[in-house]
């Protein structure tokens, strides 16, 4: 029975046991929910018809609903849907699988985050230790507060937006708060990010790029911010070609 016990004695073990608990939480949702659309979010059976109409190659500029626009506002989460289509999933449980997995990736971030943050300094290791219950409190709260996890498991784009602003809110923490050195592979994890944020609701990635070029510019004798100011602005013009812009007409 040692095999199975499980102490959570520190700080990183009770977070990644949060981690754990929405991975068994999601399955069981996951094979609870049922097999038509949900009355909470009706709009999932749009994305799944949509998965199902891309999965079988058909011109996206032909969808019926809405035409292309439908499509490209929401690739961050049709794109990864039709690789579990061609697995076998129907349409439907693919796009919950794919939000289901954004909610968990949102949970396994923050948890990382808070880890790498406590290991920053004594001082601030030591608030972690006398605050922790409050940490996971709050990581606890974020995971399974009923309106955000019902909508991260349902087949929806919200949970695809928030992973990926919180993710690039990492970036800039990591860079400019922990002084982590910008490298190629830190650049074009930023760069994916937002091109991802503006493939899930080009309206959220305008307004983040926009607060992100200001506070960029206030930090511009770091090394980092120059290299980051020349990437987020050219990724500004992204709402204004064809594949986005549908939404300012």
């Amino acid at each position: 029975m040692k095999l199975f016990s499980l102490r959570l004695t520190t700080l990183k073990s009770k977070l990644y046991a949060i981690v754990f608990a929405s991975f068994v939480v999601r399955v069981v949702a996951f094979f609870a929910l049922p097999n038509t659309a949900s009355n909470l979010a009706p709009d999932e059976g749009q994305y799944a018809y949509l998965v199902e109409w891309v999965s079988q190659g058909k011109p996206v500029s032909e969808y019926p609903l809405f035409g292309p626009n439908l499509y490209y506002s929401a690739r961050s989460i049709i794109w990864p849907s039709t690789l579990f289509y061609h697995l076998g999933f129907d349409s439907l449980d693919s796009i919950r699988i794919v939000a289901s997995i954004y909610g968990l990736l949102i949970t396994m971030l923050i948890a990382m985050t808070i880890n790498k943050v406590c290991d920053k300094s004594v001082h601030v290791k030591s608030f972690c230790m006398k605050n922790q219950h409050m940490l996971v409190i709050l990581l606890f709260a974020l995971t399974f507060t009923p309106s955000h996890f019902t909508w991260s498991v349902l087949g929806l784009r919200e949970s695809a937006v928030e992973f990926w602003t919180i993710l690039i809110f990492t970036v800039i923490f990591f860079l400019f708060y922990l002084k982590v050195n910008i490298s190629p592979p830190i650049a074009i994890l930023y760069l994916f990010s937002i091109v991802m944020l503006y493939s899930s609701r080009p309206q959220v990635g305008i307004v983040l790029s926009t607060v992100l070029i200001l506070y960029i510019f206030l930090q511009i004798k770091s090394r980092n911010a120059q290299i980051l100011i020349p990437i987020t602005i050219i990724l500004m013009p992204l709402p204004c070609t064809t594949n986005f812009g549908f939404f300012l007409h």
